[in-house]
């Protein structure tokens, strides 16, 4: 999702190499889904409510403890179908898994399906229907 959590750098970005590590240091991922729409939230909307945010939840998202945590209403790591594509490789190249989505209804259009754009990029394969 849009917070990055468990693979995030100290200002909440994306962070490639605790990504990396991540994965090898769990060989029982067997593959990652991005989330391109936001679902309802521990707290209210996007914000994760800091007296939920508990030791065990801090460590596991990679957050301080006992703070409010707010989750962007989009993806720092890319702004459009290219850009989405690129961070899909990216993910794809880091961690040698399949790159899978899971897209609302209304963010179908941005996609716009499989064969009527970006066909030819090789990340459009590791794309999966959610």
């Amino acid at each position: 999702g849009t917070g990055y959590f468990g693979c995030r750098d100290p200002k909440g970005g994306f962070d490639p190499n605790l990504f990396q590590k991540k994965v090898q240091a769990f060989p029982q991922i067997k593959a990652i889904e991005i989330k391109l729409s936001q679902g309802a939230k521990a707290g209210l909307g996007g914000v994760v409510l800091a007296r939920k945010v508990t030791p065990e939840i801090a460590a596991i998202r990679g957050i301080e403890p006992w703070k409010s945590c707010l989750s962007p209403p989009r993806h720092a790591a890319f702004h459009d179908v290219d850009s989405l594509l690129d961070f899909v490789e990216s993910l794809a190249e880091l961690s040698g898994l399949p790159i899978g989505n899971q897209v609302c209804r209304r963010a179908d259009g941005l996609l716009g399906g499989p064969g009527k754009r970006n066909v030819q990029r090789k990340a459009w394969g590791r794309f999966c229907d959610h």
